[in-house]
């Protein structure tokens, strides 16, 4: 496929179940993630969700469904099979699978879209220490996580709340 510079120009150069297909998703991205702009990388539609992204193209028998959030596209293995890490491929005739693709998409944003009450510059800190969920934070004493460059007195309650809203705490502090 030929270098496209928007997901709206790629999708046009397609015709049948490929553009059907690109199209739904697509319209999903803008009607119920309208913050997300995607855009093309690598010849592709891509979304970039936080620390993850999100992707689809259509191939000559399958629809690719692509994400770096390994731990969703694993519990989705079952459903769909597939040997590669990042991405599921969708026979084009399991319409009825789309929901759990758009299922998944949502659980990747709220999974993203976390960190969204601390300060761009405690996020970033965040993300530079590798702390994309809440799991990876409670496994952070809170003095290290105070440490990180950009990471203030103000955040702390902020984060102590969302682990408290996952039934999770700080690691123990050494003594």
């Amino acid at each position: 496929m030929e270098n496209t510079q928007t997901i709206d120009e790629f999708i046009a150069k397609l015709d049948g179940e490929k553009r059907e297909w690109c199209e739904f998703f697509a319209k999903f991205m803008r009607d119920n993630h309208p913050e997300i702009v995607g855009k093309i990388s690598y010849g592709v539609p891509i979304y970039k969700i936080g620390a993850n992204d999100v992707g689809f193209w259509p191939a000559k028998n399958h629809f690719a469904f692509h994400s770096t959030d390994y731990e969703i596209l694993n519990n989705l293995r079952p459903k769909f099979g597939g040997e590669s890490k990042a991405n599921i491929d969708v026979p084009y005739t399991a319409i009825d699978l789309r929901k759990v693709l758009t299922d998944a998409i949502d659980q990747i944003v709220l999974r993203n879209n976390i960190w969204a009450k601390l300060s761009a510059p405690a996020q970033r800190a965040l993300s530079n220490a590798k702390i994309y969920r809440v799991t990876d934070l409670a496994k952070w004493r809170e003095s290290e996580v105070l440490a990180l460059h950009g990471v203030g007195e103000t955040t702390l309650p902020i984060l102590y709340g969302i682990l408290l809203d996952n039934d999770l705490q700080f690691k123990t502090e050494r003594k």
